[in-house]
């Protein structure tokens, strides 16, 4: 594991999470403790005296009266992550860490040439004014490789949380068929493989969203990181993008409708998303679990817990769990860091359904089905978590804790022990995959009958 050379935290985290270490309220696997603030500042926290000292140290020491002069105003994350590598550049001069940066492509011509110019511009003012820094392509170009090779900081459950930037991690070259995947712990960094990969193999990571289409895909990577893709599955398109055998199933009217639906629910993220889902699930002759139906609903789910409708977001839950990612696809696996935690979410919303008395708005589901099914779920997604993230991780750590609780929930009545003994004895049993499947079978039912409700009102309640 390695830590990223400059990370900072977004201007929503700032104040609620340490900003040496990372740990912040969306990272559950721990107590968060109380947060310190910069005693001069008062805007950076820290989550011990410890964590302060070492950022202090290294960084906060020279960005701290400028942060006091413009409070209570956060100075933007984009500017003060290039502020940190100026101030890392003047105190390691000679370092192969800072020579790597001076070495990553920044693509200031283009980005100078774009509509970006008068922004970027405008910040690396600012920063030379409080830096004193005389070199102001320095500066630009510091930008303009920000812009191209940052990444997100994220927590083990993949919560953006800030930006960072690595020499390492920046060098890595982009696949939408990529061998491995990072993951974070607090404040470093695993590089875990997705495939088997041999001695002389490049390891490729993906720099955005595979599951978007081919167009979307090189369009995305073309301005932002300004190159064109050229993977297996760019180069064949034609053999496993869906978007492809959608816009054959239908009139050229239709498709452009639908899809102009589909791009109006992922930029604006509103009411665009029930209509485009509505649409898509009148499909007939279509396999419309693959993309864009599979990722609306993931939008969906999104949109409905941050409007605290629990139904609903369970619902869309289970479509993706029993029907969106069980679709054959040849290009993810089962222990994608990315499907291990959408798992996890459904585990959360069944076990919050079943312990809040929420079973009554199902006709063929109930409490003890949902813990049954619950617990064996994540029996098995903790073994897919030391694939995923490792077994000493945090994310597995926080599984097994979560798989303990269920244990002691389930424990109290004779179904559950006995559920429990089978369980320990014979994970593969008959018996248990044939009332999981019958779990299931219910399960769906359920999200069958929401989903054609949802189609016959036009708009997903």
């Amino acid at each position: 594991m390695i830590r990223p050379l400059v990370a900072v935290l977004d201007d929503k985290h700032i104040s609620n999470g340490c900003s040496n270490c990372f740990v912040c309220e969306e990272d559950q696997d721990d107590s968060i403790p109380c947060l310190i603030p910069c005693k001069t500042c008062k805007i950076l926290q820290y989550c011990s005296q410890k964590c302060m000292e070492e950022d202090w140290d290294m960084f906060h020491k020279y960005e701290c009266s400028f942060f006091l002069s413009k409070s209570p105003k956060i100075v933007p994350g984009f500017m003060r992550i290039c502020m940190r590598l100026i101030f890392y550049g003047r105190s390691y001069p000679s370092s192969l860490e800072w020579n790597a940066i001076k070495g990553l492509k920044s693509h200031l011509s283009e980005i100078m040439s774009s509509e970006k110019k008068e922004e970027i511009w405008m910040l690396s003012k600012g920063i030379q004014n409080f830096t004193n820094e005389p070199n102001e392509i320095l500066v630009l170009d510091l930008l303009c490789k920000i812009m191209v090779n940052s990444f997100s900081l994220l927590t083990s459950s993949y919560d953006i949380i800030g930006t960072a930037i690595d020499p390492t991690i920046s060098r890595m070259d982009h696949s939408c068929y990529p061998n491995a995947t990072l993951v974070f712990e607090r404040n470093k960094i695993a590089l875990r493989s997705l495939q088997k990969i041999s001695m002389d193999q490049e390891i490729t990571i993906s720099y955005i969203n595979v599951n978007n289409t081919q167009k979307s895909r090189q369009d995305e990577l073309l301005s932002r990181y300004y190159f064109l893709c050229k993977c297996i599955r760019c180069k064949f398109p034609e053999k496993v993008e869906s978007y492809l055998v959608l816009r054959n199933c239908m009139s050229t009217e239709t498709f452009s409708h639908l899809e102009m639906l589909i791009n109006k629910a992922f930029s604006e993220k509103n009411i665009n998303i029930m209509r485009a889902l509505s649409m898509l699930h009148r499909l007939k002759g279509w396999d419309a679990v693959l993309y864009p139906l599979n990722e609306l609903h993931k939008l969906a789910l999104i949109y409905f817990l941050d409007e605290n409708r629990i139904y609903n977001a369970f619902c869309h839950a289970l479509f993706i769990h029993l029907i969106g990612n069980r679709v054959f696809n040849k290009y993810m696996v089962d222990f994608n860091p990315i499907y291990v935690i959408q798992k996890f979410l459904l585990i959360k919303l069944i076990i919050f359904q079943a312990s809040e008395n929420y079973e009554t708005q199902f006709k063929q589901i109930n409490a003890k089905d949902m813990m049954l099914y619950v617990y064996k779920l994540l029996y098995d997604v903790i073994k897919l978590s030391y694939k995923s993230h490792g077994s000493s991780s945090r994310f597995s750590k926080r599984l097994k804790k979560t798989f303990e609780k269920t244990g002691e929930d389930i424990s109290v009545y004779d179904w559950g022990r006995c559920w429990q003994s089978r369980l320990k004895d014979d994970p593969e049993n008959l018996q248990i995959k044939k009332e999981c499947l019958r779990i299931e079978d219910n399960f769906l039912s359920e999200v069958k009958e929401y989903i054609e409700i949802c189609i016959i009102n036009n708009k997903f309640q």
